[in-house]
């Protein structure tokens, strides 16, 4: 099948005008671009500190986790966060318009399968406290802590 860039424009502005209709359904819209950046520039900046982070898109059925993954560090950080969204190389599952983004969490802890039959899941954690000290710094954001870990809402 043949690249049509024409069909990708009338796609994405079908996901945007659906993801737009989903979020109207929300108390509150709590993000927009700039704190989406400022808030993934902190992580960049804090990047030692987070090992997996779960991102919920308006219209995705289940959020996508990163897999022990790292923010890049901050001075590659335009060639990935950019005015709108973040580029495929930072999340897994594609291209993320930040207003597309319902949350980011920040899990406690995780079960990491071993791959192999009869030997048990680990268990792993990160410091979600510390986290938050680290990436909330100077910016106003809606968000809980709880025993599952730090939420940042974009809508609520």
């Amino acid at each position: 099948m043949a690249f049509d860039p024409e069909e990708l424009r009338i796609q994405a502005q079908r996901r945007d005008r659906e993801c737009r209709r989903i979020a109207s359904s929300f108390s509150g819209c709590f993000m927009n671009d700039t704190k989406w950046r400022k808030l993934f520039h902190a992580c960049c900046l804090n990047r030692e500190l987070i090992v997996r982070c779960c991102l919920k898109e308006l219209d995705a059925p289940q959020p996508t986790c990163s897999r022990d993954y790292l923010f890049p560090a901050v001075d590659r950080f335009s060639q990935s966060f950019w005015d709108t969204g973040m580029g495929e190389v930072v999340w897994p599952s594609g291209f993320v318009v930040y207003r597309h983004i319902a949350w980011i969490r920040f899990p406690r802890t995780w079960t990491v399968p071993r791959g192999k039959p009869g030997v048990p899941a680990a268990i792993t954690g990160q410091d979600v406290d510390q986290i938050a000290v680290a990436v909330l710094v100077g910016g106003s954001f809606e968000t809980s802590i709880d025993g599952d870990g730090l939420t940042i809402y974009g809508y609520r």
